[in-house]
């Protein structure tokens, strides 16, 4: 699990910015400050469907989740 600012910039370095991804959001819901995406992937490193889940707290983003396949 990757936590905190040096977490983000080690994923968006070698799986995201890193690797070209791109996302296309498919479906969102909204649950209070959580937000549940399903979203398309395109990269260098992985091409398909994921989900995400968003916690938003006051302004800012509180945790960004990528919960494992399964």
């Amino acid at each position: 699990m990757l936590q905190g600012p040096a977490g983000v910039r080690s994923w968006a370095d070698s799986d995201a910015i890193g690797a070209g991804a791109k996302m296309t959001v498919l479906a969102s819901e909204i649950d209070g400050d959580a937000i549940s995406l399903r979203f398309g992937w395109r990269s260098r490193v992985f091409n398909g469907e994921s989900n995400a889940i968003i916690v938003l707290e006051g302004d800012s983003i509180a945790s960004f989740t990528i919960p494992p396949h399964g």
